[in-house]
C-alpha cells in the first residue's frame, strides 16, 4: 500500500481517514433523506409497533405535523408485497403523506421486524397456513381470499387514532399485499350493504316475512310499513348501530399488481333467507403495469360480468355497479378534475370499480414508479374526499433514494477501510497471504478478451435459468423458512459458482498447455487455520460495523441502505442467527466465485482499471439480460410472460457489482479469498432475511426470539 494519500486503502491513517469520512457521508445523506422523507419537516414520521394478538407489527406512522385529537383526517393502510418490507412502499407512503393523509406503512406478519402469531386475522398459524398459492397434488392454484397477515389488525389500529376519520380509511397492497389487502376488505366489509343488514334485521330480529322482490327494496320503507311505533324505535336504534358499523369499514382498496381477484367478483351470500349475489362492499381499483397481471383485465369475460357488463372494460373509466339489477354504468375517468355528484354518492356507497394500468411498468417497478404513486394518490383523493394542492404526479421520492444509494455506497467503502486499517494491525497482519505474483500466469489482451466474454455468457446464463428455475427448486423448510425468493437468489449464486468452477478450469487447462502450470495457487484457500479465522473474523467486524452504522441511521432518521430491491436493513437479534445458516451455506459458493473472479488479476494495467473491468465482465451478462428483458417486452406484444422474468431478481442488478468489488478489493488487501467470500456470504444473507422474510409459511416464534428484546 502506499503512502502520502489522505483518503483512501494507501496507508493505515489515509484508511482510517476514509472511514470516517464514509461514515460523515452516511449521516449528512441519512438527514437529507429524512429530510425529504418528512416533506422537510411538515409530515412526522414515528416507528409503530403493534401487538394484538401476541405478535408485533411494525411499521411507520405518518401524519402533518401537529396533528391533534381534534382533527378528522383520512387515512390509508400501505402494504408491500412478498420478499419485503414496508421499507420497499416508503416511496408511495410519503406521497400520499405529503397530500394530508395519515398513512400507515406496515411489515405484515412474518416480514421484516414484524413477528408471527400462533393465530394471525384469519385465524391462521398453528392449525394450518398459507399465502397466496396453494399446492394440492403438485397442481399450484392461487388462493385469492390467502391471508391478512396482520391487515385486519393494522386497520383496526389505525381505527383507533382520535386524529382519524374512521369513515375514511382505504388501503393499498402490491403483489401478495394485494392479496393480503383483498382477504382484509373481504373481513373486514363483507358481501352485504347496508340495506342488506337491515333487511336481515327485519327479517330475523322481527320475524318480518319479505318476499324475494321486497328485499331489493329500501328496508328503511319497509321497517315504516311493516313495523308499529314501538318496533319502529327499536328498528331505528339498530340501524344507527349498523349504520355506523358500516360507515367505518374499510371505504377504498387498490389491488396493485396481480389482477382480478375474489374480492372482484359478486359472492353468494343470503339476505332474509333468499340466496343472493353480491359484490365486495368496498371501493374497489384495480392497478397494474402495462407489463403486468391484469394487463388483459378489461379482455377478461369474468371481469365484464363482475362489473355486469357485456363490453370490454374501459380503461381508467370509473364503474358504479348495482347488485339488486345486476346492471353497472360508467361515469368519468380516473384523472378527471373532479367526481361527478352520482360518483361521490357511489363512493360513499360502496359500489364505485377502476381499472387502470401504467404506462410501461413491470411488476417491482410498480413500488419505485411516480406513475404508480399518481393513480394511487388521485383514487385515494377521490374516494376518501382529501383535497390538496398537489398534483398526483409531484413527487420527491427520487430524492430520498438518491440519498439512501449514497448511503449504501458509502457504507461498502467505509467497511473495506475499516479492513484496511486493521489489517495494518499485528493481531491481523496474518490474513495477509504472500503475493505470490510470480505464479500468476501472464494474460493477453486477446486471452482477457476471449475469457471475458466468456464470463459475461455464463453470468447471463445463471440468471436466466435462475429466473426461469429458481423460484420452484426448493421451497420454505423449518430450518431454512425463509420466502420463496430465497431459492432464487441461492440458485442463483449456484450457477454463478459453477460458471466460476468453469473458468477456473477452462484457464488451469489453457495456463497448463501454454505455461506448463495451472495458475491456480495463488486463488489457493491454504493459508492455515489460525489465519482463517482471522479472516473470518476481520469479516463479522466489517459486518458489524456496516450494521452499526445503520443503528445510527435508524435511531436519528429512520433510514436504511437501500437501492430499489437491494437493501440492508434493521433485523431481529435472533434473526441474526438465521442468517448464519444461510451464510454457511453460501460461503463455499463465494470462495469458489472469489476464487473464479481473482485468477485474472492484471499486473499490466493500474489497479483501479483492473478493478472496475474485472467488475463490468461479472456484471454486463446480468445487466443485458435485465435489459433485453425489458427491450422485448416493449418491442412485442406483451401475453402476461417475460423473457427473463426480473420480478424477484432486479436486486441482483447492483448486488452482483457490489460483491464482485468487494471479493475482488479484499483480495487486493489480503492475497487471498477467505475475508471476501466470508463478507459477501454474511451480507447476502444478512439481505436475505431482512427483507425475505418468513411469510410464505408458518415458522411462528421461537424461544430465543422470544428471549431477546431487540
Amino acid at each position: 500500500m502506499k503512502k502520502g494519500k489522505p483518503f483512501g486503502f494507501y496507508s493505515k491513517q489515509s484508511c482510517v481517514r476514509l472511514a470516517l469520512l464514509c461514515a460523515a457521508i452516511i449521516f449528512v445523506s441519512s438527514f437529507f433523506a429524512q429530510l425529504v422523507q418528512s416533506n422537510l419537516g411538515k409530515v412526522k414520521i414515528e416507528p409503530i409497533s403493534i401487538d394484538a394478538r401476541g405478535a408485533e407489527l411494525d411499521g411507520e406512522l405518518y401524519y402533518p405535523a401537529g396533528t391533534t385529537s381534534h382533527d378528522s383526517l383520512p387515512a390509508v393502510i400501505v402494504n408491500h408485497g412478498g420478499g419485503c418490507t414496508y421499507g420497499t412502499m416508503k416511496n408511495m407512503a410519503e406521497e400520499i403523506a405529503r397530500r394530508g393523509f395519515v398513512v400507515l406503512n406496515v411489515s405484515a406478519y412474518g416480514s421484516g421486524m414484524s413477528a408471527q402469531p400462533d393465530y394471525d386475522d384469519a385465524e391462521q398459524g398453528l392449525p394450518g397456513f398459507y399465502s397466496s398459492v396453494n399446492v394440492t397434488d403438485g397442481v399450484k392454484s392461487e388462493l385469492p381470499a390467502a391471508t391478512p397477515m396482520g391487515m385486519t389488525d393494522a386497520l383496526d389500529f389505525v381505527r383507533s387514532l382520535e386524529f382519524v376519520d374512521s369513515t375514511r380509511i382505504g388501503m393499498v397492497g402490491h403483489s401478495m399485499g394485494a392479496y393480503r389487502t383483498n382477504a382484509a376488505a373481504i373481513l373486514d366489509c363483507g358481501y352485504l350493504s347496508l340495506n342488506d343488514c337491515m333487511m336481515n334485521i327485519l327479517a330475523d330480529e322481527f320475524g318480518i316475512s319479505l318476499t324475494r322482490e321486497e328485499i331489493d327494496q329500501d328496508a328503511d320503507q319497509m321497517a315504516r310499513e311493516k313495523l308499529n311505533t314501538d318496533q319502529l324505535a327499536h328498528y331505528e336504534s339498530l340501524r344507527a348501530i349498523e349504520e355506523e358499523r358500516y360507515n367505518t369499514r374499510l371505504k377504498a382498496a387498490i389491488i396493485l399488481g396481480i389482477g382480478a381477484s375474489t374480492g372482484n367478483d359478486p359472492q353468494p351470500t343470503e339476505v332474509a333467507g333468499y340466496e343472493v349475489k353480491r359484490s365486495l362492499q368496498t371501493n374497489l381499483f384495480i392497478l397494474s403495469g402495462e407489463f403486468d397481471a391484469a394487463y388483459n383485465l378489461g379482455e377478461l369475460e369474468t371481469a365484464q360480468a363482475a362489473w355486469y357488463t357485456s363490453e370490454p372494460l374501459t380503461l381508467g373509466e370509473w364503474y358504479v355497479v348495482d347488485d339488486s339489477s345486476e346492471t353497472s354504468v360508467q361515469d368519468g375517468t380516473l384523472f378527471d378534475d373532479a367526481a361527478s355528484e352520482t360518483l361521490t354518492q357511489s363512493f360513499d356507497e360502496r359500489t364505485s370499480r377502476l381499472w387502470y394500468l401504467t404506462e410501461g411498468e413491470t411488476h417491482s417497478k410498480e413500488f419505485f414508479s411516480t406513475k404508480t404513486n399518481a393513480a394511487v394518490i388521485e383514487y385515494f383523493s377521490k374516494t376518501l374526499g382529501q383535497e390538496t394542492t398537489l398534483a398526483a404526479d409531484s413527487a420527491m421520492w427520487q430524492l430520498r433514494v438518491v440519498c439512501n444509494t449514497i448511503a449504501l455506497f458509502a457504507m461498502i467503502v467505509m467497511i473495506l477501510a475499516i479492513a484496511g486499517a486493521l489489517l495494518y494491525t499485528p493481531f491481523f497482519a496474518g490474513c495477509v497471504s504472500a503475493p505470490r505474483a510470480e505464479e500468476r500466469l501472464p494474460f493477453s489482451k486477446k486471452r482477457f478478451a476471449v475469457f471475458g466474454l466468456i464470463t459475461v455468457a455464463l453470468s447471463f446464463a445463471a440468471i436466466y435459468y435462475a429466473n426461469a428455475k429458481g423460484l420452484f427448486i426448493f421451497g420454505p423448510t423449518k430450518l431454512f423458512p425463509l420466502g420463496r425468493s430465497c431459492s432464487l437468489a441461492i440458485v442463483f449464486v449456484i450457477c454463478l459458482a459453477i460458471a466460476s468452477a468453469i473458468m477456473l478450469l477452462l484457464n488451469a487447462l489453457v495456463g497448463k498447455k501454454l505455461f506448463g502450470r495451472t495458475g491456480l495457487k495463488p486463488v489457493s484457500p491454504a493459508i492455515g487455520v489460525k489465519n482463517v479465522f482471522k479472516c473470518l473474523l476481520l469479516a463479522v467486524i466489517m459486518i458489524a460495523a456496516a450494521y452499526g452504522s445503520l443503528a445510527v441511521m435508524q435511531y436519528f432518521f429512520g433510514q436504511e441502505y437501500r437501492i430499489w430491491m437491494t437493501v440492508f436493513g434493521e433485523m431481529k437479534a435472533d434473526y441474526w442467527f438465521l442468517a448464519l445458516r444461510y451464510a454457511v451455506v453460501l460461503f463455499p459458493l463465494y470462495l469458489i466465485i472469489s476464487a473464479g473472479i481473482n485468477f485474472g488479476v492484471r499486473a499490466d494495467i493500474p489497479v483501479w482499471k483492473d478493478t472496475l473491468y474485472t467488475v463490468l465482465i461479472n456484471s454486463i451478462g446480468i445487466w443485458l439480460c435485465c435489459i433485453l428483458n425489458y427491450v422485448i417486452a416493449q418491442a412485442t406484444v406483451y401475453d402476461g410472460l417475460f423473457f427473463s422474468s426480473f420480478i424477484c431478481s432486479y436486486h441482483m442488478v447492483t448486488v452482483v457489482p457490489i460483491t464482485v468489488y468487494l471479493l475482488r478489493r479484499m483480495y487486493k488487501f489480503t492475497n487471498n479469498i477467505w475475508t471476501g467470500a466470508a463478507l459477501c456470504a454474511i451480507l447476502i444473507s444478512w439481505s436475505c432475511v431482512c427483507t425475505l422474510g418468513i411469510n410464505d409459511a408458518f415458522y411462528g416464534q421461537t424461544w430465543l426470539g422470544n428471549f431477546l428484546m431487540a
